[in-house]
């Protein structure tokens, strides 16, 4: 039988329970490669990589602000949580936004196809 945590999802980043990711709160993970935010808006699951597109500082924002978007705390710049979009100057340009799947009480982080 197949495990459904691998059925139709490649190439997995990240992968963390539901619990680790409280409601309404982010937290940053981090590998050799690729350092992401993962936000928990409302039980709905988001993740955005963990680098500011204005100066590319590592964001390392542990608060949402505006209900869905992220702060970089260097200049001020915000990004929407759902699509990576900036949402303020001095950014004018959005940040990668990852796939989210949730697999029973798992948190799959992938890269979009």
């Amino acid at each position: 039988m197949n495990n459904p945590l691998n059925s139709s999802i490649d190439s997995i980043i990240f992968e963390l329970n539901f619990s680790d990711v409280p409601v309404n709160t982010v937290k940053v993970l981090s590998n050799d490669n690729l350092s992401i935010i993962v936000a928990n808006l409302n039980n709905e699951f988001y993740a955005v990589e963990n680098v500011c597109s204005h100066q590319k500082v590592p964001l390392n924002s542990t608060q949402i602000v505006n209900d869905e978007e992220i702060e970089c705390q260097k200049h001020g710049a915000r990004f929407n949580l759902k699509t990576g979009k900036q949402v303020c100057l001095p950014a004018v340009k959005p940040i990668k936004a990852y796939c989210v799947k949730t697999v029973q009480d798992k948190v799959l982080i992938c890269e979009k196809s």
